[in-house]
């Protein structure tokens, strides 16, 4: 049925004159990578209110190997500060990535932004109009911090920020499962995030002797 079909509309005058022939698009070659932060991606989430801290948009950073994320509340997107946060915050603490992705927005084409990233000798590419997919790392963490800021703000929708460390916490220790299997924190620290059940928990022998074996080598 779907080929008569097919055969009918392609071969019809009318048909082919109003209706557009859709565009090949050429496909995406992916950008592998083989150490943490060697590539991180970049993007602004905005659409929320006002703060009581004075804060309207934030700042995200994700890793694109370990899918570690970074927020940064941020009192406006203008560059100067999308800059200092990615020197002060990034740069100096996970070191000079080799890569940034970003959107083309205004604020990451800027020459303070360009600048930076051409001193640390750190290579730009930017997401493709048809292929918003490229910052998909950036992408799926919006999407759902988004819906995380909703869900805990309801009912003071100006405390965003305060809850965004809390957030950031589940983030780096669920496991990222369509990718790599494991939590941001395991791929960066080789083991899972301490919590305040496991301080409660009595070593075993078994866990004893693994210990006393780690401190021996």
């Amino acid at each position: 049925m779907y080929q008569q079909v097919y055969n009918y509309v392609t071969s019809c005058k009318t048909c082919q004159e109003v209706k557009s022939s859709p565009q090949m698009r050429a496909p995406l070659h992916p950008m592998p990578v083989v150490n943490v932060f060697e590539r991180i991606h970049v993007d602004i989430l905005e659409g929320l209110c006002k703060s009581r801290s004075g804060n309207s948009v934030i700042l995200l950073v994700t890793d694109s190997l370990s899918h570690w994320p970074e927020c940064f509340p941020l009192k406006n997107q203008e560059a100067k500060q999308i800059a200092d946060v990615l020197y002060k915050e990034i740069f100096t603490r996970y070191g000079c990535p080799s890569y940034l992705t970003s959107d083309r927005g205004a604020n990451f084409l800027s020459r303070i932004v360009s600048s930076l990233c051409e001193v640390f000798k750190v290579a730009r590419s930017y997401t493709s109009s048809y292929h918003p997919q490229t910052n998909s790392s950036c992408e799926r963490v919006n999407s759902t911090l988004a819906q995380s800021l909703r869900a805990l703000c309801s009912n003071e929708q100006d405390t965003w920020d305060e809850v965004l460390p809390s957030i950031m916490m589940a983030f780096r220790m669920t496991p990222v499962t369509q990718s790599i299997g494991y939590s941001p924190y395991y791929v960066l620290f080789g083991k899972e995030m301490t919590l305040p059940i496991d301080t409660q928990l009595i070593p075993t022998q078994k866990m004893e002797k693994a210990l006393n074996s780690s401190l021996m080598n």
